[in-house]
């Protein structure tokens, strides 16, 4: 449904149009421009379970839902959308690969044609219920809801990033130092006595020489 607030009060809800009395629609998340809705749904053209969708608002009505696609859904639920302003998706799932119960996942919206999922680590998922996660405008810090006190109950915990962010970094290079070893003492008796000189440099490579 749709309210707007107007001054200390709120206006007659709506359901929105794309809405079918068949199926549950739930966790809505509005992009930050508020042209692109977000939520859970499970109709007939999911992958199985609860699915994401996606809708955009144009010609002053919210488009036909579009399902996020096998980059982001299983046939297990994934629900609870949240899309930061640096356009990364967060959202739960309760699939096989993570760590028990539902796990939050992040998915680089802002690149779909090459972005992957990727489960976060702990400590923000547990073996239990990790969920509603929200990211405040720095990526550095935010909340997420879980029932990981083991007491079957949701709780609001707060998280932050502790490790800083490097950008444009220089990638490491490993150091190839070169070395000229000379065997000094025959070069100044200037040896006449034809010898052959071997120089084993302990890696199983030699070299035979002066030099």
């Amino acid at each position: 449904y749709l309210a707007a607030k107007q001054k200390n009060s709120w206006s007659k809800t709506q359901l929105l149009n794309f809405c079918l009395p068949a199926f549950s629609y739930c966790h809505p998340c509005l992009s930050a421009d508020g042209k692109t809705l977000f939520f859970a749904s499970a109709p007939h053209d999911g992958f199985g379970g609860m699915d994401l969708y996606c809708s955009v608002f144009e010609n002053n009505q919210w488009s036909n839902p579009i399902n996020l696609g096998s980059k982001v859904n299983t046939n297990a639920n994934e629900v609870f959308p949240f899309l930061s302003p640096s356009r990364l998706l967060y959202f739960s799932s309760d699939n096989k690969s993570g760590y028990g119960g539902l796990d939050i996942y992040c998915y680089d919206f802002s690149d779909t044609l090459h972005a992957q999922k990727y489960l976060l680590e702990a400590p923000l998922n547990s073996a239990y219920d990790d969920f509603g996660v929200y990211v405040d405008s720095t990526g550095r810090s935010g909340y997420i809801s879980s029932n990981r006190n083991q007491k079957n109950e949701d709780d609001i915990f707060y998280f932050y990033n502790k490790y800083p962010y490097f950008n444009h970094c220089t990638p490491f290079v490993q150091p190839s130092n070169c070395f000229t070893f000379f065997e000094e003492s025959t070069e100044l008796s200037d040896d006449t006595l034809g010898l052959t000189y071997e120089w084993s440099f302990g890696d199983g490579t030699k070299a035979k020489g002066l030099e």
